[in-house]
């Protein structure tokens, strides 16, 4: 696929905002600017990269490259899990608990890398439906998203407050996956 300059320069915008969105962008200058800007325009930035990742996928998918792209994007994953392992790595203590931490550390990844993974999730998904409909995809891309914003808002909300399920609600790993977060989007741009 040819290089595509407008989709290029939109990246470089959206990564900006990206690092606006971490960094905190017009904090300490204005309380209106950095809400409007981190908690309103930046955050588009996520779901535009992973539309933009879906759009790059349609010809891997399309020429049957799928196997070639899903071993490098793995790789990058693990390279970079394998990078962080400092932070996020610790032999479990055979509690249930640290066990359950790890495993979810190793398919969620650390902090940052959840993009990857979900992206990686979010094409494996598309590699299975790959041969349903364009209404089916469309309903998929409906009812994930809607899920996820469905939890996300009972999370923060606190509708079940006091009990086990808002917490879980309030755990960002689990609206912000593969399935409920990265797939929408992903398959928007396909």
């Amino acid at each position: 696929m040819d290089r595509n300059v407008s989709l290029d320069m939109l990246k470089l915008s959206m990564a900006f905002m990206v690092v606006g969105l971490h960094a905190g962008f017009l904090s300490e200058i204005s309380a209106l600017g950095s809400y409007l800007t981190v908690q309103g325009v930046f955050r588009i930035a996520v779901p535009v990269f992973l539309i933009i990742n879906g759009f790059y996928f349609f010809p891997v998918l399309a020429k049957g490259r799928q196997t070639t792209w899903l071993k490098r994007v793995f790789i990058l994953y693990a390279v970079w899990m394998l990078f962080y392992s400092y932070f996020w790595f610790s032999l479990p203590s055979f509690s249930l608990k640290d066990i359950i931490e790890l495993i979810k550390n190793i398919i969620v990844g650390y902090h940052h890398l959840w993009y990857i993974a979900g992206m990686l999730g979010a094409a494996l998904l598309l590699c299975a439906l790959q041969r349903f409909s364009s209404a089916v995809l469309v309903m998929t891309i409906v009812v994930t998203a809607a899920l996820g914003i469905l939890i996300q808002y009972l999370g923060n909300y606190h509708y079940f407050e006091g009990s086990r399920l808002d917490n879980f609600f309030n755990l960002n790993w689990f609206h912000r996956n593969a399935l409920f977060f990265s797939y929408p989007f992903f398959c928007i741009g396909f």
